[in-house]
């Protein structure tokens, strides 16, 4: 396969992933597009480093995420959560709930520092093994648990905290990540 092909393939399976954790860092969609079209430009003037048979989707989230902290380092400043895409719901009080619980969630998973933002994402969002997160932040696979953990401790404290703030917001929100894992 040529490399205009591969990145063309790289582009249908993981852009949507890409962006997600893009949005993560930059909280800003166009922003975003744009840290992954540029990782995208890198892989490609790269992808002769990249060893036959091993997964992109590592090295290239390593490109993404160097390229929003390459962004922000150059903005200078932190995006507010007016940007943050709007809900909606239907008139159902089942899926009122589940997106208010939902947005609970992004909304303290985004408010995490960096730190234990990123091994949150991508272990729980983009089912990344310690091992791949280790290889992407260059640290052990012990540091990603840590993170892990600690972010989880203030993601229930977040989400218990925003439980007793919000009478409507249901019990158990923050059950969510300490279940899964």
């Amino acid at each position: 396969m040529d490399p205009k092909e591969r990145l063309g393939q790289w582009v249908d399976l993981y852009y949507g992933r890409l962006f997600a954790i893009a949005y993560t860092y930059v909280r800003d969609r166009g922003a975003a597009e744009d840290r992954v079209q540029t990782a995208y430009v890198k892989a490609f003037a790269s992808m002769g480093s990249l060893r036959y048979g091993d997964s992109p989707f590592p090295w290239l989230v390593k490109i993404v995420i160097n390229e929003c902290l390459s962004f922000r380092r150059q903005a200078g400043r932190e995006y507010s959560r007016e940007h943050l895409p709007e809900q909606t719901s239907d008139s159902s009080e089942d899926v009122f709930f589940a997106r208010d619980r939902e947005k609970a969630v992004h909304d303290a998973v985004l408010s995490l520092p960096v730190k234990y933002r990123t091994p949150v994402v991508l272990f729980y969002f983009h089912d990344m093994s310690h091992g791949e997160i280790a290889d992407i932040l260059r640290i052990s696979a012990q540091a990603v648990k840590t993170r892990l953990h600690r972010g989880r401790q203030r993601l229930m404290k977040l989400l218990k905290e925003d439980d007793s703030d919000e009478p409507g917001c249901p019990a158990g929100a923050g059950k969510t990540l300490s279940q899964n894992h």
